[in-house]
């Protein structure tokens, strides 16, 4: 692992600080390439994805913070030391992110969930440099385990999980399908149901959706301070945010649960009426 990149006497600097710089500007390009395809303003991209950024920061050492307050107290040096004591809560991270995004966009009367299907994509490009990062500095690992590709982490006792790695590979996947989404959306009919447009929001919740079912295995993989019925913390937070994302896009979409119930009555009439025919035709024939 190299948690320091380089060091010049007093001054050091950390690849994990380097990563997070470099996960903004990855972030950020992908959100302005993205935006100006979907017209919005240069500057209010660049404003927003600021903002994001910081709120996103702040929520996710908060959350870290709060669930490892044994750690750190009410020690300032050791909560603002993101490089000598790093540590952040993706949920933090979303949460905050999400709520600036959205007072942003409510305030430049933008459309909130075209917002979010944008800022979805950046955070995902963001998320997949901040995991190498985290690799690197050897934070982020998962529990013991013999496998051949085992990594040891200095100062870990026995070969990990690299559950860094895992989930970044898996996000290249989630992004390059949400890219897709985000292009093609408004052309699915099964999404539009009975409306005459697409609505927007299925890039988010499938993000959502998504990311909830990779945290959820990581769960497993992942050594945790708190555990709840056996199960550690990180599974209970991600079933939520399945559940967040598949009944946020069900809603978004012009779907109705009365529309596709009686769909699915008639789909099921006429396979029986189908059925009756032949049992009926087969029996004049015997």
């Amino acid at each position: 692992m190299y948690p320091v990149l380089f060091s010049l006497g007093p001054i050091i600097v950390s690849t994990y600080g380097v990563f997070l710089v470099m996960a903004f500007l990855v972030g950020a390009f992908v959100v302005w390439k993205k935006g100006r395809e979907e017209h919005f303003e240069e500057e209010d991209l660049f404003d927003a994805t600021l903002l994001a950024t910081f709120w996103g920061l702040v929520g996710a050492r908060l959350v870290y913070v709060l669930l490892h307050l044994s750690e750190f107290g009410i020690n300032p040096v050791r909560i603002l030391g993101l490089t000598r004591f790093p540590g952040l809560s993706f949920f933090g991270a979303l949460f905050g992110g999400v709520v600036a995004v959205v007072l942003y966009g409510r305030a430049k009367k933008w459309d909130v969930f075209e917002t979010l299907d944008l800022f979805t994509l950046g955070m995902v490009a963001g998320q997949v440099v901040g995991l190498l990062g985290a690799f690197l500095n050897g934070t982020g690992f998962g529990i013991r385990t013999n496998l051949p590709w085992a990594v040891s982490f200095p100062g870990v006792e026995g070969s990990r999980h690299p559950t860094q790695l895992y989930a970044a590979g898996l996000l290249v996947v989630v992004f390059l399908f949400l890219n897709k989404v985000f292009a093609e959306y408004r052309t699915y009919e099964w999404y539009k149901g009975s409306a005459n447009t697409a609505a927007s929001g299925l890039t988010f919740f499938s993000y959502l959706t998504l990311w909830g079912l990779i945290s959820l295995g990581a769960g497993f993989l992942t050594p945790s301070s708190f555990y709840w019925l056996g199960l550690p913390l990180l599974t209970f937070a991600s079933g939520p945010m399945i559940l967040w994302g598949i009944f946020g896009a069900y809603i978004r979409s012009g779907r109705t649960i009365e529309g596709d119930l009686g769909a699915l009555g008639g789909s099921f009439k006429r396979r029986s009426g189908r059925g009756l025919g032949r049992d009926k035709r087969v029996g004049k024939e015997t």
